[in-house]
């Protein structure tokens, strides 16, 4: 038998995280953890790649890795926007936010978007471009159950238009096209995050939108670090991500 949903029944638990090792269910007032097994009537359609660990510490990584990156008032804004991939994932309210990770060559910008990457999984991650979100008309079916949109080395080349980036931050319910398919309605969560050297300029109209500047948070890398290859591989290991 089969059970008819009228509604979009997936990733409507606001209190729980699909992990390797299980579902990690919150309960946000009393601050509680409980790991509970895979199952089917948890209705979600993704899993990171992360084996949760009650035991695991983040102060080593806090001091060594994430808080070399910013200053300190923006080292919050850092934890910030995967704990907003989590919550919109969790069918939460849109939090309305995107995020510019400026800096120059070897600032860590894309370390910093490299362990997102590890935490969230490539398979929960879209790439495009700010100026593919704001004017591929097929770009919802690429956002499409993806948790985040992480994009490398945005180039400055200008926007010509910012309405369907409004609309993608602004909500949830979209229809999706694709190319020789009919549209569907869907629900669409990624949150856009990109770094830069220098970001790309806007349309003169968009200047004084302020439903469009709300939406940033701009981050300024300032730190120059030597280069390492190994240093992914140690930093973001297990215990870690955990």
């Amino acid at each position: 038998s089969f059970e008819v949903f009228r509604d979009y029944p997936f990733n409507q638990g606001k209190d729980i995280i699909p992990v390797k090792n299980g579902v990690v269910k919150i309960d946000y007032d009393a601050g509680t953890v409980l790991l509970l097994p895979h199952s089917p009537e948890h209705r979600i359609t993704f899993s990171l790649p992360v084996v949760y660990d009650p035991e695991a510490s983040n102060e080593a990584f806090h001091d060594t890795v994430i808080s070399q990156y910013v200053e300190e008032d923006l080292v919050d804004i850092l934890y910030m926007i995967p704990a907003i991939a989590l919550l919109q994932s969790q069918g939460t309210k849109p939090y309305k936010k995107a995020f510019i990770l400026q800096g120059d060559a070897n600032a860590g910008k894309t370390t910093y978007l490299e362990w997102l990457t590890r935490l969230f999984g490539p398979e929960n991650i879209s790439r495009a471009s700010l100026q593919q979100v704001t004017q591929d008309r097929f770009i919802n079916g690429v956002l499409e159950g993806k948790l985040f949109n992480a994009f490398y080395d945005l180039s400055d080349v200008p926007l010509e238009t910012v309405g369907q980036f409004k609309a993608l931050t602004g909500g949830f319910d979209h229809q999706v096209e694709r190319k020789h398919a009919n549209p569907y309605q869907s629900r669409i969560f990624a949150v856009h995050c990109f770094s830069c050297n220098a970001p790309p300029d806007v349309p003169e109209k968009v200047v004084y939108d302020g439903a469009f500047w709300e939406r940033w948070e701009y981050i300024n890398f300032l730190n120059i670090f030597d280069t390492d290859t190994g240093f992914n591989d140690r930093a973001f290991n297990e215990e870690n991500i955990s």
